[in-house]
C-alpha cells in the first residue's frame, strides 16, 4: 500500500482494448517513479459474462479489480492505467486528469479479433476466462456473437458511457439507440483533458505526456502477431465481403461518431472522414496478410531464399540482400508495406 492520493493529482488513462493502451502503459511505467501505477488494471466490467474471477491464474487474478474492495485500492495510488470505465476512473479523478487513445473503430474489431485468434497469453495466463474461442471462427460468426458484445459493439461508447441502461453486457446496442449514444460519448469524451487517437501515434504520445507532466519515449508492445502466434491461429479465415463490412458498420456505428468528432476538432469534418477511411483500409491490407495467400507468398520466398543458396553463382552479397529483404516482409505489420520488398526480392531473382 502508499498513501492516499488527493484525486486532483491523482492522474488517469483509460485503455480501450486494441488502441495502443498496452504500448502507453509500459511507456509510463518507465517514465514514472517506482511504485506510481496501480497494479490492477481491469475491472469486472470489462469482461464478456464471466465472473469466476478467483479461478483464473494468479498472474491474471493479480491485476484485475474484481470487487469494490480491490477498486478502492486504486486510491492509493497516484496513477491509474487499464481497462477502466471512465465511470469507475471518475471515483477517483476528475475528468481533466483523465485520458485516453481511440482507434478508428472498425480497425480497433478487427485488431481484436486477430488478437484473439493468435495471443498466446490468452491460451495460457488467461485460459480460464476463455475469451479467445470467440475468435476461432470467421471474423462474421465473431460480430454475431452476442456473448462477446462488450468486446466487438461499439466498445468506446461501452467504456464511455458504461452503466447507461441501453447498453448491456451479452447484448448488441439497438440501432435506435446507435445515434444518441454516439453523441453522448463524444460529448463526454470533450471533457477529458486529452484524447488522442492511435493513427497520430507521436501527438498521442506527447498530449499523455502532458497530462501526466512527464516526457514519454515510444515503447511498442502487444502488436498483434509481431511476436508468438498461438498454435492454429493463423491463417485467418477470408475476410468474407459484404455480410462481413455490413456487420463492422454496425458495430462501429455509434463508436464512429464519437471517434470522428475527436478528429474533426484538429481536421475538420473533411479531414476526419478521410483519416477513418485510411485507417480502415489499412486495417483490410493488414487482415489479408494472415490470410492463407498471403502467408503461402511468404512462404514460397523463404523457398526461393533455400534454391538460391543452392545455386553456385549466386554472389554472397546477393544472399545477403535476399536475407535481409525476407527478414523485413516477415516482420513487416502490414501486408501494403511489404509490396515493394516482394518485388524487390522478385528483381533479385531475375538477376536486376
Amino acid at each position: 500500500m502508499m498513501w492516499r492520493v488527493r484525486s486532483t493529482d491523482r492522474a488517469c488513462f483509460m485503455h480501450v482494448h486494441k488502441a495502443a493502451g498496452t504500448s502507453m502503459r509500459r511507456m509510463l511505467e518507465a517514465a514514472l517513479p517506482p511504485g506510481s501505477l496501480a497494479p490492477r488494471r481491469i475491472e469486472a466490467a470489462n469482461f464478456c459474462g464471466f465472473d469466476d474471477f478467483d479461478g483464473l491464474s494468479a498472474e491474471a487474478r493479480s491485476v484485475v479489480a474484481a470487487n469494490e474492495a480491490e477498486l478502492r485500492e486504486l486510491a492509493d495510488y497516484p496513477v491509474i492505467c487499464g481497462h477502466m470505465t471512465l465511470p469507475t476512473l471518475e471515483r477517483f479523478a476528475p475528468p481533466g486528469r483523465i485520458a485516453t487513445i481511440l482507434r478508428e473503430p472498425r480497425a480497433r474489431v478487427i485488431s481484436y479479433y486477430l488478437h484473439l485468434r493468435t495471443s498466446v497469453p490468452l491460451r495460457t495466463i488467461w485460459s480460464h476466462y476463455g475469451v479467445h474461442r470467440f475468435g476461432d471462427g470467421t471474423l462474421a460468426q465473431f460480430l454475431s456473437d452476442r456473448r462477446v458484445a462488450r468486446m466487438s459493439d461499439n466498445r468506446i461508447c461501452r467504456m464511455v458511457l458504461h452503466g447507461d441502461p441501453r447498453i448491456r453486457d451479452g447484448e448488441f446496442i439497438a440501432e435506435r439507440h446507435l445515434g444518441e449514444l454516439g453523441e453522448e460519448a463524444a460529448a463526454r469524451l470533450d471533457e477529458l483533458g486529452f484524447v488522442g487517437i492511435v493513427e497520430e501515434p507521436d501527438e498521442a504520445r506527447r498530449g499523455v505526456g502532458r497530462l501526466f507532466g512527464i516526457e514519454l519515449e515510444l515503447l511498442l508492445a502487444n502488436v498483434t502477431g509481431a511476436g508468438e502466434v498461438a498454435p492454429g491461429g493463423l491463417p485467418a479465415p477470408p475476410f468474407g465481403g459484404a455480410e462481413t463490412l455490413d456487420l463492422l458498420e454496425r458495430r462501429s456505428a455509434a463508436d464512429a461518431i464519437a471517434y470522428r468528432h475527436v478528429v474533426a476538432r484538429a481536421h475538420g469534418a473533411a479531414g476526419a472522414a478521410r483519416l477513418a477511411g485510411a485507417a480502415f483500409a489499412d486495417a483490410l491490407v493488414r487482415y489479408g496478410s494472415f490470410t492463407a495467400t498471403a502467408l503461402a507468398e511468404l512462404d514460397s520466398e523463404r523457398h526461393a531464399l533455400a534454391e538460391a543458396r543452392g545455386h553456385l553463382h549466386e554472389s554472397t552479397r546477393g544472399l545477403e540482400r535476399h536475407e535481409a529483404l525476407l527478414e523485413a516482409v516477415t516482420r513487416s505489420r502490414s501486408w501494403r508495406y511489404t509490396a515493394p520488398l516482394r518485388r524487390g526480392l522478385q528483381r533479385l531473382r531475375r538477376g536486376g
